[in-house]
């Protein structure tokens, strides 16, 4: 207990202190996995003293919630809650929850929360599925709060869909840009038009290549996503290169591609699947990204293929780094030839 009189802010505990994310339930917080370590001494931690457990100190967050990887460091907040389309075949991440719509004060309440813990916070990301659904004048106000409590803050993100960036008009993504929300992630999954309505996407290579052009209009960065071996062994070709041509007509400032995964099984899969899905093996799907990668034409577009879901992590920049990338596919291939791993798409990530 020495010392304990130098640091007023913090809760001291002695013997246990809580490792995992607590919930809110309306009363009282509580531990849904009860996880907690045993430690040999008090410890110290920040703003955890009594009178701050109530719901307007910590960021309340309704599981399971996603953010990319590149935003590993920002603060989130969840502006609306699960996605607003929500019926693609091959996602499930927002299975469990009904899109709607925060309210304006409680996202504002968050922030205000969360400035505490990051005053000094740079990045803020706003979460769920596609907050940029979110009608101009809501996210307008939410970036005006969001560089009130964080001073330092310099780019807001989102997840967005194509529909939800042609549903605003050009002058008010410029606002929204000069607001600081300067990149959005919209993901492509693939640019061959069958396939897109195998798979139920609310798009069209036409809607993506309207929607691109208006963010980059407006000053708008982009990162995309294509999905390897999404249409199994009979669309292979005709995804790796239509997506190909795509993306290059697209000219995201990001670029990753993942591995189809399917934590629901093939059968839940091939079953909401517009046609016949048949799934690929690694060394198909090492083809089939070489024939995506290899279709490419971008000026300076920064790729990322290490997603855990994937065989083959893979970067660089594109098309600088085009020729390495593609040797370092086929000495991938070559390896699988020579002892075959027998996995399938769907199976081999995660």
């Amino acid at each position: 207990m020495e010392g304990a009189a130098d640091v007023p802010p913090f809760f001291l505990i002695p013997g246990l202190y809580y490792v995992g994310v607590m919930r809110w339930d309306g009363e009282k917080w509580w531990s849904p996995k009860r996880r907690m370590r045993r430690i040999p001494q008090w410890v110290a931690l920040p703003c955890l003293h009594e009178a701050d457990f109530t719901m307007n100190q910590y960021p309340v967050y309704q599981e399971p919630l996603f953010r990319p990887p590149s935003e590993a460091h920002s603060a989130i907040v969840q502006a609306t809650l699960g996605c607003s389309w929500n019926r693609c075949a091959f996602c499930s991440m927002y299975a469990t929850k009904h899109y709607r719509v925060r309210p304006l004060e409680e996202v504002v309440r968050d922030l205000e929360v969360l400035a505490r813990w990051m005053p000094s916070c740079r990045k803020l990301f706003l979460a769920d599925g596609n907050a940029f659904a979110l009608p101009f004048h809501t996210l307008k106000a939410i970036a005006i709060e969001a560089h009130r409590v964080f001073p330092q803050l310099h780019r807001i993100s989102a997840y967005s869909l194509a529909r939800d960036i042609l549903g605003k008009g050009e002058q008010e993504l410029q606002e929204l840009r000069e607001l600081g929300i300067s990149l959005l992630y919209i993901g492509v999954e693939t640019g061959d038009a069958a396939l897109l309505k195998a798979i139920c996407k609310p798009e069209t290579p036409v809607s993506y290549r309207e929607a691109f052009s208006k963010a980059h209009g407006a000053g708008i960065s982009t990162s995309t996503m294509i999905i390897s071996g999404l249409g199994g062994r009979l669309f292979s070709e005709a995804h790796a290169r239509h997506s190909a041509e795509l993306i290059s007509e697209l000219q995201p400032k990001f670029l990753s591609t993942l591995s189809l995964f399917l934590p629901e099984g093939e059968k839940v899969y091939a079953a909401r699947f517009k046609g016949e899905y048949q799934p690929q093996t690694v060394l198909e799907l090492m083809g089939e990204m070489r024939t995506f990668i290899e279709g490419l034409r971008l000026n300076s577009t920064i790729f990322r293929s290490n997603h855990i879901s994937n065989n083959l992590p893979l970067e660089g920049t594109l098309s600088k780094d085009q020729p390495r990338l593609l040797a370092e596919i086929d000495a991938a291939i070559m390896q699988e030839e020579q002892s075959p791993s027998g996995r399938f798409s769907g199976d081999a990530g995660y």
